[in-house]
């Protein structure tokens, strides 16, 4: 009886964290500047007009009109909403989806 309180509670334990991670991250939303797959950085115009330089890795998930796409398939002009962490002051996407396509 023991054993299954503790697992119930590993398990409960293990859904709030599944949940609360994603809600750790940050959205902003914006336009596509530039992109840079070689310094594999983008910059976006957010909604107050400014710049934000973001990076990205291969982790990044792209989705455009709610399907899974890959990095190279953004361009200059997409609009969209960005997931993202900010380490210490690098701002790192973890999702990219796209609401409107140039």
């Amino acid at each position: 009886m023991t054993r299954i309180t503790k697992l119930q509670g590993l398990i409960a334990l293990g859904l709030m964290i599944c949940v609360a991670l994603p809600l750790m991250a940050d959205e902003m939303r914006g336009t596509i500047k530039s992109l840079s797959s070689a310094k594999k950085e983008l910059v976006l115009t957010d909604s107050t007009h400014k710049d934000v330089t973001m990076q990205y890795d291969e982790k990044t998930k792209v989705f455009i009109h709610g399907k899974e796409r890959k990095l190279q398939d953004l361009r200059k002009g997409d609009e969209a909403v960005f997931v993202f962490e900010k380490k210490n002051t690098v701002l790192h996407a973890k999702e990219i989806r796209c609401i409107h396509i140039k």
